[in-house]
């Protein structure tokens, strides 16, 4: 499960997608495993879509291929 910190300096859209990125990392999300929607990942995380959309276009940016559920 992933734990988000409004407390932190780091930003929320930083935190998820770092921790994300974590659990490919070590194996609890395995690669090319579709990443829930951005309202489902909002929900579950208790964020705004707009902190979720932040954090999967992080991956966009680094050029790293993300594939979301249906």
């Amino acid at each position: 499960m992933i734990e988000l910190d409004a407390d932190q300096k780091t930003p929320l859209y930083e935190q998820l997608y770092a921790a994300l990125a974590d659990e490919i990392r070590t194996g609890q999300r395995a690669p090319g495993t579709p990443l829930p929607g951005r309202r489902t990942m909002a929900a579950q995380q208790g964020v705004s879509v707009n902190t979720v959309d932040a954090a999967y276009q992080n991956y966009q940016k680094n050029r790293v291929k993300i594939r979301l559920q249906q």
